[in-house]
């Protein structure tokens, strides 16, 4: 368990990387706005990478946690609700963690990349189980409603051009039904 420094710390550091970049970032702007000076950080975390792969790791852990919990085991009586469940959470859940999918999707070590290739199995065996009987790829679906989500969720956190998100939220699933029907 982190203590309540390093979680300070921790969020911050999320907020400074979210904004500014790996590169933008500095340890000494972290540890002025956690409250704490760079000794105290360095301390916790031996270096700005360190720290960076402190902040995705515990990104992550949440993600899953929130993840495992939006992937119903249930039945669903038609594709449309399943697919009407499936995108508004997994719209929720971007929403949620968007500044760690965002710091995960533009880091360029590599050391997330397995993280990344789990979610994504996980979604697309998560299709197949509900949609099995349709004609589609499964994974290109997967690909197609992150694509559509991340998008949206950008909108919104950015603030652009759309402005009714439920509505295409609901067109989207419109548009999905006619592809597999």
């Amino acid at each position: 368990m982190k203590s309540e420094t390093e979680q300070k710390i921790l969020d911050v550091a999320l907020k400074e990387f979210a904004e500014k970049g790996y590169k933008g970032a500095t340890v000494r702007d972290i540890a002025i706005k956690s409250g704490f000076n760079d000794s105290t950080l360095f301390r916790r975390f031996k270096s700005k990478s360190d720290l960076f792969e402190a902040v995705i790791n515990q990104g992550h852990e949440k993600m899953h946690r929130e993840f495992d919990s939006i992937l119903h085991d249930r039945l669903y009586e038609t594709p449309r609700d399943f697919l009407e469940t499936f995108i508004k959470d997994y719209a929720w859940l971007m929403e949620e963690n968007l500044e760690i999918y965002d710091l995960t999707l533009h880091d360029k070590s590599g050391k997330f990349e397995h993280d990344m290739a789990l979610f994504f199995k996980q979604f697309t065996e998560y299709i197949e189980k509900n949609l099995p009987d349709s004609k589609i790829d499964h994974a290109t679906f997967v690909l197609t409603i992150s694509g559509f989500i991340y998008t949206i969720t950008l909108e919104k956190y950015y603030g652009g051009i759309i402005d009714n998100f439920e509505y295409f939220i609901e067109k989207f699933i419109d548009n999905l039904l006619m592809c597999i029907e």
